[in-house]
């Protein structure tokens, strides 16, 4: 279990599970907090600290943190994969966390963002 997470995900409200849910997945990179969690359906979703889409003009411009919310879309034989309501689409690796930005109006310009994590913590059930 990570600091600063319980069995409900991180301590931060944005990456912490709904209302008890079970925490199935925990990343962390530096500040940047990535929880997959369970509803009591058994659908997951996934609740994220990180940094917002980085400026197509100067990817190394600073970049506030923002809360992300995203609904299950597939798993992959190395990963899980979430989408927000936005059109992101965000990939739980296995020690990656890859964040594909939607593409901006008018642009044929795909942006990714990667955050390397380590192991992370996995709820083995």
């Amino acid at each position: 279990m990570p600091w600063g997470g319980d069995l409900n995900g991180f301590v931060e409200p944005a990456a912490r599970c709904d209302n008890g849910e079970i925490a199935v997945r925990m990343m962390w990179s530096g500040d940047h907090r990535f929880t997959a969690c369970r509803n009591h359906s058994g659908v997951r979703y996934l609740k994220a600290w990180t940094t917002e889409k980085p400026d197509g003009n100067d990817p190394k411009s600073k970049r506030k943190f923002v809360a992300m919310r995203g609904e299950f879309f597939t798993d992959t034989p190395n990963s899980m994969q979430f989408t927000t309501a936005d059109g992101a689409k965000v990939d739980l690796g296995p020690t990656i966390v890859t964040i594909q930005w939607p593409k901006t109006e008018g642009s044929r310009k795909t942006i990714s963002t990667s955050y390397t994590t380590g192991a992370g913590w996995t709820r083995l059930d």
